[in-house]
């Protein structure tokens, strides 16, 4: 008997292979694959190597698995898929999910499958109104599964295909049931819901199916869309906890029918029980569209994003955001809402506002370096202003590695070029520890606003255990804030940022242990006496609203002179004032930004008063005392108030400059009170200050194993005083000769 059967085109079965998502390796001309008869290749002790078990010949087509014996070649393998008959006609009736083990491999194959053979699927899509970038985009596709097609929508959860969302195809749309989830047993899940943890948006759109969240997406409705793959009426608590608890804003379009109108009730009712914060809208699809319309049908009918939103319901939760109850707001009004759990620290705690608030610019974000001892207060500052600001806005670290900085997935998005991005734009990064030393170096283009897209290459181990260099990018500007009680700061970074340091008086302490006691006796009541504080809740919603404004740039206008003001400040400018002038110019922003519904804004640019520049440089008059020396105000604290008058008491009574750490520890428990840490000074304070030019540490010339601290400008004046003495004692002599 004659075989009839032909050896395949060269590279006919490779295709083949790629073609339906196999895993493949190739030896000489055998091409093992997982074999399609059944386990054989499931759950491999090392499945990181590609030692399958069945093998396929590329120049005969003749496959044989080792396991389990099965056998045929290329034609027989169509045929077990159903790519062709014995006749030799294509016909698709077999699934071959089975074979491919992963949902996001099955995606993958469901997705070039409906490109390839079903073409027709894609013009179903399409006449949905779906684009054909958003069906690439979500791979959509078309499955045999049980002896029926299907369509396919993947679902992702942190990054990973969890399982397929099966749609009946339009020849079948009277049969049930409409809706299958492949595996079974799979559980259901937030399609989008990805998308929406990297995103900061206030608002949040939840659609009644996954092909109206793309349609969604595609009408641009300015916030992130999710949808809930077990259909309208299923939304668990465990994702209204996740996806919905940080959000302000959420709008609910389901579909026109009764099943949609009480689903929109049930959920509306959940989610004001379990998120009192939310405002929660209904959007209602026009009845003359159909009595089961939906957004789909909303969208072909050619309505848009802006109409639909300003036909929204508001329908329970929290009460809108009323723009007309605020009011005109300066820097010392914002001191007072603040003053409401940071007490004194008045110059700190506006800053650290400001600077938050700067996040919601295009470039003007400002950072912040909170230097100072233990336990004065740094991380609280920092975490009392930051609930103030959305949550989904905060990324905030104790200690993190420069790595894992960089493979933060939760904020790591892939763009159109199919670049990978680390997105922190409009994000307020907060670091509690002392960084990691490289990761701070690493940081510094970011912090100097270098490029809004950052390149940043590293290497990684690869699986031979060979470097390999990956490159990605960080988009955007945070601000950011870094809390350290570590004093040596490397001059890169004072330049780059706000030098800060808790205010530790005696009012202030005094005031933060009556603070700690109205919290102990009653932490309930304390908190409930924080949201019954209108001024506190109408800074909150403040926040929230220029978020909402999407404010591109503000303007300074040249008539205000900023420049010329800032150069009159100092008698001789440092190169470091190329820099302090743009902070300087981000303060009158920021200012200009809390008062954004009362300037003028043309064209997404808001326009900053002379009131916002006066304010801003009440408020640089303070910063700059410790700016121009690159040290926080805490170490220069110590200068003014510990050893300058201590060095000048000791020079009036034995004319000698200089003195020794003991001596500065006695004068200041005489005069102030107050026990020095030795230790800490030796280490930390006096470093910085001889780095920065305000002493010098010589060894005591009566005693070697000591050190005297001589700040230069007494030994500057004492220097010209000697020499005006000198002069004199030359006139007299000169004088008696005449």
């Amino acid at each position: 008997m004659t075989n009839k059967y032909k050896n395949p085109e060269p590279g006919e079965v490779e295709k083949y292979l790629k073609d339906k998502g196999f895993d493949y390796f190739i030896k000489g001309d055998e091409i093992q694959f997982p074999c399609p008869h059944g386990d054989c290749d499931t759950n491999r002790e090392h499945p990181e190597k590609k030692d399958f078990h069945c093998s396929i010949n590329s120049v005969t087509g003749q496959y044989h698995c080792v396991k389990c014996g099965k056998s045929g070649n290329l034609t027989t393998l169509k045929q077990y898929f159903g790519d062709t008959t014995k006749s030799g006609k294509k016909e698709s009736k077999r699934s071959y999910a089975s074979t491919l083990r992963t949902p996001d491999k099955i995606a993958i194959a469901c997705h070039k499958d409906m490109s390839t053979n079903y073409r027709e699927y894609i013009d179903y899509f399409m006449g949905r109104g779906l684009s054909l970038v958003s069906i690439n985009t979500y791979r959509l596709g078309c499955l045999m599964f049980d002896e029926r097609m299907w369509l396919t929508i993947p679902v992702y959860e942190n990054g990973v295909c969890t399982h397929l969302k099966l749609r009946r195809p339009p020849e079948d749309d009277e049969r049930d049931p409409k809706y299958r989830i492949y595996p079974k047993g799979a559980e259901a899940g937030v399609f989008g819901g990805d998308e929406l943890l990297k995103s900061s948006s206030d608002s949040v759109l939840i659609c009644g199916g996954e092909l109206d969240k793309i349609i969604a997406d595609q009408m641009k409705f300015g916030m992130p869309a999710i949808s809930s793959t077990a259909g309208e009426p299923t939304f668990k608590d465990a994702w209204i906890d996740r996806y919905l608890s940080s959000r302000r804003n959420v709008y609910i379009c389901f579909d026109a029918d009764e099943t949609g109108r009480k689903s929109t009730e049930s959920l509306a009712r959940k989610l004001e029980e379990k998120c009192p914060n939310l405002s929660i809208f209904k959007i209602v699809i026009p009845e003359s569209l159909g009595e089961k319309a939906d957004l789909t049908d909303a969208n072909l009918a050619g309505m848009t994003a802006e109409q639909l939103l300003s036909s929204a319901e508001f329908i329970c939760g929290a009460k809108p955001i009323d723009t007309t109850l605020f009011k005109e707001m300066t820097t010392k009004n914002l001191a007072e809402v603040l003053d409401l759990t940071i007490k004194c620290d008045y110059v700190n705690k506006v800053v650290i506002f400001l600077a938050m608030l700067s996040t919601y610019t295009e470039e003007d974000q400002l950072n912040v370096f909170l230097n100072a001892r233990s336990s004065s207060g740094k991380s609280y500052l920092v975490q009392e202003i930051a609930k103030l600001f959305p949550e989904v806005d905060i990324l905030d670290f104790g200690r993190i590695s420069p790595t894992a900085f960089y493979y933060n997935s939760d904020y790591m998005v892939v763009g159109e070029d199919g670049e990978m991005y680390l997105n922190l734009e409009r994000k307020i990064l907060i670091f509690y520890d002392q960084m990691n030393p490289q990761l701070q170096v690493n940081l510094r283009s970011l912090l100097s606003h270098d490029k809004k897209k950052l390149p940043i290459m590293h290497t990684n181990k690869g699986k031979n255990g060979a470097n390999t260099a990956k490159t990605f990018y960080i988009l955007g500007f945070p601000s950011s804030f870094f809390c350290s009680a570590y004093m040596k700061m490397d001059e890169q970074e004072q330049t780059r940022a706000f030098l800060l340091s808790p205010e530790i008086t005696q009012e202030k302490i005094s005031a933060g242990v009556d603070l700690a006691q109205l919290k102990m006796s009653d932490r309930s009541a304390y908190e409930e006496m924080l949201k019954k504080n209108t001024e506190r809740q109408l800074l909150i919603d403040r926040v929230h609203h220029i978020k909402s404004l999407n404010i591109r740039h503000i303007n300074i206008p040249e008539e205000y002179k900023i420049a010329e003001r800032f150069k009159g400040m100092s008698t001789r400018l440092e190169p470091r004032a190329q820099r302090d002038i743009f902070h300087l110019g981000s303060l009158v922003k920021t200012i200009a930004l809390l008062n954004a519904p009362f300037r003028k804004i043309v064209d997404g640019d808001l326009f900053a008063t002379k009131s916002d520049v006066d304010q801003a440089f009440e408020l640089w008059t303070y910063l700059n005392r410790s700016q121009k020396y690159g040290i926080s105000p805490q170490v220069l604290d110590f200068y003014e108030g510990v050893i300058l008058p201590a060095c000048k008491e000791k020079l009036r009574a034995d004319k000698t400059l200089g003195i020794t750490l003991k001596k500065l520890n006695l004068y200041s428990i005489q005069t102030i009170g107050s026990v020095l840490n030795l230790n800490f000074c030796r280490d930390q304070y006096l470093p910085v200050l001889e780095a920065s030019g305000l002493i010098s540490c010589e060894k005591n010339p009566d005693n070697h194993r000591e050190m005297l601290i001589i700040p230069l400008e007494l030994q500057a004046e004492q220097s010209q005083n000697d020499e005006e003495n000198v002069k004199e004692e030359e006139d007299g002599m000169a004088e008696e000769k005449e």
